[in-house]
């Protein structure tokens, strides 16, 4: 079984398969986290600083101000991005990562809370010594607000917007309307349609579980390189779209 990635066996029967972020992707997008987070409170102790010009005698309180803050930035930093990019910071954007759950779902409020909550504990004594000592004993390099949280750190494979224009690009080579590569069998636009147009009808996990497994052969099919093989329910619509009027 190779050990760089997660397996998951869903309810559809269908199985997704995610990269393992390794040890120095991950140390890398924590060490940009932590740059912002410590521009961010610069920011805040100019603004503190420059507050304090005016109003001297209230020096301790800024004291007081600036490490609750402090204390507030190392913990809120990560749940509220990874709570509103679904796994992600600026950190990792940069450098491709997303936490997920276990069993393969997005990450959600909770899980975020409850991982970063024991950050603190991952980086005792220093330097979150903790935290990579867990990652290496981890068969998935699971710090312990992975385990506390029920998740893992991927490889993020989002799709780009210019992998799809390039297949619609590649797919428009012949006479309009008509299909100069991509040709589907009757029963491959039959799936495909009806797929897509039950799309209202499912919850959005479901639809792209079934996207994927649809996608998946018609990928081959097409000899679709392996970079653009991520925008499944994209390049199922360019299928349809470049295939019912045939």
């Amino acid at each position: 079984m190779d050990s760089t990635r997660l397996h998951v066996d869903t309810p559809e029967q269908v199985t997704l398969s995610f990269e393992l972020a390794g040890l120095g992707s991950r140390c890398l997008a924590l060490a940009l986290d932590m740059l912002f987070q410590s521009l961010a409170f610069l920011l805040l102790f100019l603004g503190f600083l420059a507050a304090g010009i005016y109003l001297p005698e209230g020096a301790s309180l800024y004291t007081a101000f600036l490490i609750i803050a402090a204390a507030l930035l190392f913990f809120v930093y990560f749940i509220v991005f990874e709570g509103i990019l679904h796994g992600r910071t600026p950190g990792k954007i940069i450098c491709k990562l997303r936490v997920i759950r276990r069993d393969g779902r997005p990450l959600g409020w909770a899980g975020a809370a409850v991982r970063n909550l024991f950050r603190l504990l991952d980086f005792l004594p220093l330097l979150y010594a903790v935290g990579v000592f867990t990652m290496f004993l981890s068969a998935e390099s699971r710090r312990v607000g992975d385990f506390a949280a029920g998740t893992v750190v991927v490889r993020d494979t989002r799709a780009r917007a210019a992998s799809l224009s390039a297949l619609r690009a590649a797919a428009r080579t012949g006479a309009p309307g008509r299909l100069s590569r991509y040709p589907l069998r009757e029963s491959e636009r039959a799936l495909v349609r009806d797929l897509l147009s039950r799309r209202a009808q499912m919850n959005r996990r479901t639809f792209e579980i079934l996207c994927r497994r649809v996608a998946q052969p018609l990928f081959e099919k097409f000899h679709i390189p392996p970079q653009n093989r991520v925008n499944h329910e994209g390049f199922l619509r360019m299928l349809w779209e470049e295939n019912q009027d045939l």
